[in-house]
């Protein structure tokens, strides 16, 4: 492994503040569009897959997913059970997509999640809220 569950546990709460409490970035009063097709979907998933946001870097998808965490909390998800990471920090990067997935849990407690890519694949962030 490319590092310990300890430091893996201890990046990805710096990306999920919820976790212990503390409210996310300071997110702005508008929503676009999309934030009701995101947060309909993220509440009742027409299947047990995750949903691929793509977009060109800049324009608002960690907003978006922000703005829906804040809401999915709002409406009573236990704020334990929603997960936020971005592929821009280097350990979450070199473990991926499956392996931050396994290191969540098995299969059948992560059965709701969203995923987005930026237009460069190098960039991807990732939310997820465990079935």
């Amino acid at each position: 492994m490319i590092a310990t569950t300890s430091e893996l546990i201890t990046v990805l709460r710096q990306y999920n503040p919820w976790w212990r409490g503390a409210p996310s970035a300071d997110l702005p009063d508008w929503r676009r569009r999309a934030f009701h097709d995101v947060l309909a979907w993220m509440q009742s998933p027409p299947a047990p897959r995750a949903l691929l946001l793509s977009g060109a870097r800049q324009v608002g998808k960690t907003t978006l997913f922000l703005q829906v965490i804040q809401a999915l909390i709002d409406g009573g998800v236990p704020p334990n059970k929603i997960l936020y990471a971005t592929f821009d920090h280097p350990l979450l990067k070199l473990l991926g997509l499956d392996g931050l997935l396994k290191l969540g849990g098995n299969s059948s407690r992560r059965a709701r999640g969203l995923n987005t890519f930026s237009s460069t694949k190098s960039r991807p962030s990732a939310i997820g809220r465990p079935g």
